[in-house]
């Protein structure tokens, strides 16, 4: 871009060629955006490559809230393909940590402790040419192998000889080395032990996609205003009223200048069905109900009715205000079913890419922490069942669960998906991620530790219903090919102990849809 350019707003038809850096500026709230916004940085100046880095490659200097664009464009649901190469640009006072599956490390050259031991043990695949086969295994897995019912299927001698072609092919090289010259590779062994390391550092999760379908009603439940706090007295009524654009003076309870309405409840009402979220045919009933009790709370302890109608006429926009805020915790959104496609029998876990701050260093997870309001911000290790070396956590009950999760002879992996691991929408453009995947001896689990506070929250509750259906599909699935059930937990934060277990766990806190099973 030219220097002193500046193009503050994309518009629709607006186009460069020669965009080399995106700064994003704001969150990503659509996938259009995110489409836009990277798909025009991926233009090539000269409508070809070049070979020269600096023109060919796009430079997205990152953050927190720009991060969902990058895992977009990298996910396998995004319309942007191959190709992409994203330089993040950290300040002196954060850093990006990039937390690869473990399956990525063993095939590398870095070193793994033993399960139970101080121990280290060698990489895999030794050599630099190996390392890179199966590093071709996994993307041709990843590629063309994934609708398979189960990642098990990959062991197949049919299955195996497949990608075993397909791997050799991409291998070679263009032009073919002299007999006799060059470091040989025993792909057929490679793809064996590749396809052999990725089921054991994986967790086989269904492509399901659940969303609403058929009518979903939107609106406000019923309830009981909270009024504690409304002790509003009426005005002097020599108070003036002044009219600035007609130049008109009028007293307050004059009735001048003010509209008498038939009922005292109408001076509520005609204030809400203002309000853009507020149709007066929908909700109606439960606008009279409301400004009935603020009514009958008002007359409760004012003297008589002209202190009444002086408070509703002078006071009226911070009652409608009040109403209107409380209807906004009971708003919802029901759908009469959730309809669920099966698209893939398993996915390939992908790096997830943590934001922390430059002196931020990974912590012991087992250690307390005493700052938990900071705990966004650190980075845990020394896991030896989760699936990613290092993880992050929302809360300390999460880190805590982890500890269980470690602790518990019965759990074999564990680890917390990325934004788009699951296709769960628990309202109409609203989609859900757990907190936590588990895989047991004998079952597979969501699990979402939450405030004891929250545990009947609207859109908890929702989130719950939703991914209580992934589950019952997820269970359907795995059953048709020897795969084991899935379960979703709903879990208080205050029965997150150390002497807990799983098992323990799930017999109080499953929740299967419509009522949560807590004891």
């Amino acid at each position: 871009m030219p220097a002193g350019r500046c193009v503050p707003l994309w518009k629709e038809g607006w186009d460069v060629t020669n965009l080399y850096t995106i700064v994003p500026l704001r969150a990503a709230n659509s996938q259009t955006l995110v489409e836009q916004s990277i798909g025009r940085g991926l233009r090539l100046p000269y409508g070809k490559r070049t070979g020269v880095g600096s023109v060919d490659r796009l430079t997205i200097v990152s953050h927190d809230r720009f991060q969902e664009i990058v895992d977009y464009a990298n996910s396998a649901d995004s319309i942007i393909r191959g190709g992409l190469k994203v330089v993040y640009v950290s300040d002196e006072r954060s850093k990006l940590v990039v937390a690869e599956p473990e399956i990525v490390n063993r095939i590398g050259a870095l070193p793994l402790l033993k399960p139970g031991s101080s121990e280290k043990q060698p990489a895999l695949f030794e050599t630099p040419k190996e390392q890179e086969a199966a590093k071709v295994t996994l993307e041709v897995i990843h590629r063309e192998f994934e609708r398979l019912p189960r990642s098990t299927d990959l062991a197949k001698p049919e299955i195996q000889k497949q990608i075993i072609e397909k791997v050799r092919t991409l291998i070679t090289p263009a032009q073919k080395v002299l007999e006799g010259m060059g470091e040989e590779v025993d792909v057929a062994k490679v793809v064996a032990q590749t396809i052999a390391l990725r089921n054991e550092l994986s967790i086989d999760i269904p492509r399901i996609t659940v969303q609403p379908v058929g009518d979903v009603t939107r609106g406000f439940r019923e309830f009981k205003l909270n009024l504690s706090s409304v002790r509003l007295q009426p005005v002097d009524n020599e108070i003036l009223i002044q009219e600035l654009h007609r130049r008109e003076q009028h007293r307050l309870m004059s009735g001048t200048g003010i509209v008498a309405e038939d009922r005292l409840e109408d001076y509520l009402v005609r204030g809400l069905i203002d309000f853009n979220d507020i149709c007066y045919d929908d909700h109606a009933e439960l606008l009279y109900k409301l400004a009935g009790q603020l009514v009958a709370h008002l007359r409760s302890y004012l003297k008589n009715e002209d202190e009444l109608l002086n408070v509703l006429q002078y006071h009226q926009q911070a009652l409608v205000n009040l109403i209107h805020a409380q209807m906004q915790e009971h708003y919802e959104e029901k759908a009469a079913a959730y309809e669920a496609h099966v698209s893939k029998g398993f996915t390939t876990l992908r790096p997830n890419n943590y934001s922390a701050p430059a002196g931020e260093t990974e912590r012991a997870f087992r250690a307390p922490v005493t700052e938990k309001q900071d705990i966004r911000r650190m980075l845990f290790g020394g896991f030896r069942k989760c699936l990613y070396r290092v993880q992050k956590f929302d809360s300390d009950s999460e880190r805590r669960f982890a500890a269980i999760l470690e602790n518990d002879k019965e759990i074999l992996k564990w680890f917390k998906p990325a934004k788009g691991d699951f296709q769960i929408h628990y309202a109409s453009d609203a989609s859900y991620e757990p907190d936590f995947v588990v895989e047991t001896k004998t079952e597979k689990f969501l699990c979402e530790p939450k405030s004891a506070a929250e545990m009947d929250d609207r859109e908890v509750l929702a989130k719950a219903k939703a991914a209580a259906e992934w589950c019952k599909h997820a269970t359907e699935h795995e059953r048709k090919h020897g795969g084991k059930p899935w379960t979703y937990l709903l879990i208080p934060h205050d029965v997150i102990t150390d002497n807990k277990t799983l098992k323990g766990l799930a017999a109080s806190c499953t929740h299967r849809g419509e009522e949560r099973t807590s004891k």
